[in-house]
């Protein structure tokens, strides 16, 4: 609110627009000097249109007498006085445009130079009947600029030149008119304006209704917010718990398994001759590998929701993949009694494709018709090739699919309908995952059936690798010669260390093995070995402070640390690398990353020794030989 300086108005806020209509010179003194008074002393920028009976210099001395400092003001630029035909008229008429840029440059200098805001006032005695109504539009603007900005102006009309139409007029164009009677100044209130002020009122009175009601919207937000936040956190907490007992179970899990997979590999090392020796033994490296890429998405069952599966694709031929998935299905298959009847083409059908993702995904379709066919059923599992893509079938003659599922039939959770006992079991994720897996190898699934009882079908679509007609089947190349290398395993699994032990010495490598972290200091500072294959999660002293002591000494500068592990998060493999570790492998290790994360380690200066008639010779680094 602005001081108006006038006793009957009282403080009036920014944007208000008034009038006064006066007799003589005398009435604009009494309203005009402490109008502006005000403004001054509130540092307003203050501009006085003057005219005819108050002309400038009357009302500057006027103004004098209630502004002591008055020319100062004047010289810094407060106050201008104008003749009302320099403002009004300067082109010789009136300009509507003209005078109302000439108030938005005042507004703007007001601002500019940092005045709270603008007071005006200007006496339209100089006005002319024939330019009235140019007033009236003009009045009837510049509500719109003074009410949209920090103004207040009040208009002087004289009263002898002004009829009962033009006082209407001039009353309906401002918010409140001032007249004298019996000598003391009254308010007269707009009639148009008290309309607005009532509306304005009442609008006023909506709004905070409508803020109590938001309010009271907003706590009842803020209240179901917090309770979601709870929920949230409890959530967070469950899942993070779910996290960590998928990690150590992955753990636990990984470390048999690692003992079981090098036991395969170094059977497979010896080569024996008896084909079904042979075949057990590719059976068991297979299954154990696809065990391991299954605890792989444990870890992390976003894997499957999100589509963060990686897969690891190679060219590869069809058959050895629907051989695996029939091999994983077999159990099953066998235990309900069932009949297969396999199809597969004579044609090598080559594809680009993840093998073990791929065999997952068909996998999933035989255990799918296993289950939901009764013992005895027929299931036929074939393959076929159509132009560029091959078409994967799996039919059975079991429980069908409702038409109602069938849309659906590949969503999360869906399942067709369960008889009390749940004898067909699952949790509605396998046809998830089949059709994610397929669509991720440019494929798609289709799912068929004629209704319940009548058997159901399963058609997997994929591309076929653009690669030449012959296809040659990748052989396994001969290995290039091997550096031998010192290496020491640190494992609290006695089977694993073990088994890779003699996997490694089968490699034609030295190799030396500690059970927890303490040994594996002493060792390997008495062995100086090349690398340093190292468990994680030993007791007493983890993997990690092993290699941090490690990186320590001196003398084992050169030795390559390697992290092998039941931990395959990615934040077990930032912090292993921030241990020290150059390498981080889960187990059960592949034998061809661990080859070549050896080979990559600094070749050993005794390795002139390489040669296999100096291999049960003493190297360098045992004790009393006089050449180390």
């Amino acid at each position: 609110m602005r001081p108006s300086g006038i006793d009957v108005v009282g403080s009036v806020p920014w944007g208000t627009h008034f009038c006064q209509f006066y007799d003589t010179g005398d009435d604009l003194v009494e309203t005009l000097v402490p109008y502006f008074r005000e403004g001054l002393m509130g540092n307003e920028y203050c501009l006085w249109i003057a005219c005819a009976p108050l002309q400038v210099e009357q009302a500057r001395a006027a103004l004098q007498s209630a502004v002591p400092d008055l020319e100062r003001r004047i010289a810094r630029g407060q106050l201008e006085i104008l003749d009302c035909r320099e403002w009004y008229t300067p082109g010789g008429r009136f300009d509507i445009d003209t005078v109302l840029r000439g108030w938005w440059d005042r507004i703007v200098a007001a601002l500019d130079r940092g005045f709270q805001g603008l007071r005006v006032s200007g006496n339209t005695f100089w006005l002319e009947s024939a330019d009235w109504a140019d007033c009236v539009h003009y009045e009837e603007a510049l509500n719109e600029v003074i009410g949209a900005h920090p103004v207040l102006g009040m208009c002087s009309y004289s009263l002898s030149k002004c009829g009962a139409a033009e006082i209407f007029d001039v009353v309906a164009n401002h918010e409140f008119t001032l007249i004298k009677r019996s000598g003391r100044w009254q308010r007269i209130e707009s009639a148009h304006y008290q309309k607005m002020e009532q509306a304005l009122r009442e609008s006023e009175a909506r709004v905070a209704a409508a803020q109590e009601e938001l309010r009271a919207a907003n706590d009842q937000l803020h209240q179901a917010r917090q309770a979601l936040r709870r929920s949230e956190e409890r959530l967070l907490a469950a899942d993070r718990r779910k996290d960590e007992f998928l990690a150590m179970l992955a753990h636990e899990l990984r470390n048999p398994l690692a003992a079981i997979c090098s036991a395969v590999q170094l059977m497979q090392a010896r080569r024996p001759s008896d084909p079904v020796l042979q075949r057990a033994q590719n059976v068991m490296a297979r299954q154990a590998q696809h065990t391991a890429r299954i605890l792989d998405d444990l870890l992390d069952i976003s894997h499957i929701t999100e589509g963060k599966i990686v897969l690891k694709k190679e060219t590869l031929t069809l058959a050895p993949v629907l051989e695996s998935a029939l091999e994983s299905a077999r159990p099953i298959l066998e235990d309900r009694g069932h009949q297969v009847f396999v199809a597969i083409p004579r044609e090598t059908l080559v594809l680009d494709a993840d093998p073990v993702r791929l065999a997952q995904a068909v996998s999933n379709l035989l255990n799918n018709a296993a289950k939901y066919t009764p013992p005895g059923g027929e299931i036929h599992f074939s393959a076929q090739r159509y132009g560029s893509e091959v078409a994967i079938r799996v039919r059975d003659n079991g429980v069908g699919i409702a038409p109602k599922v069938l849309p659906s039939i590949f969503d999360l959770f869906v399942q067709g309908e369960q008889t009390p006992d749940r004898r067909h079991g699952g949790l509605g994720i396998g046809l998830t995952m089949v059709q994610r897996l397929v669509a991720m190898h440019g494929g798609r699934v289709e799912a068929r059936s004629e209704g319940l009882g009548r058997g159901s079908e399963f058609v997997v679509w994929l591309p076929l690798a653009e690669v030449e007609t012959e296809h040659h089947a990748r052989r396994s190349e001969p290995r290039p010669p091997l550096t031998p290398r010192r290496i020491l395993i640190a494992d609290d699994n006695a089977d694993a260390a073990e088994m890779l032990a003699a996997l490694l010495e089968e490699e034609g490598h030295w190799v030396f093995t500690a059970e927890d972290g303490p040994s594996a200091i002493g060792r390997a500072l008495s062995e100086k070995p090349d690398v340093i294959l190292l468990d994680i999660g030993m007791p007493g002293m983890d993997g990690y402070t092993v290699a941090h002591r490690l990186r320590l000494e001196p003398a084992l500068e050169g030795t390559m640390l390697v992290a092998v592990t039941g931990y395959g998060q990615d934040e077990d493999r930032e912090r292993a690398f921030a241990a020290g570790f150059e390498h981080h492998l889960v187990k059960p290790v592949d034998l061809d990353a661990l080859r070549r994360v050896i080979a990559a380690s600094p070749t050993p200066a005794w390795s002139a020794l390489s040669d296999p008639a100096w291999k049960d010779l003493p190297v360098c680094g045992e004790p009393n030989l006089p050449w180390c």
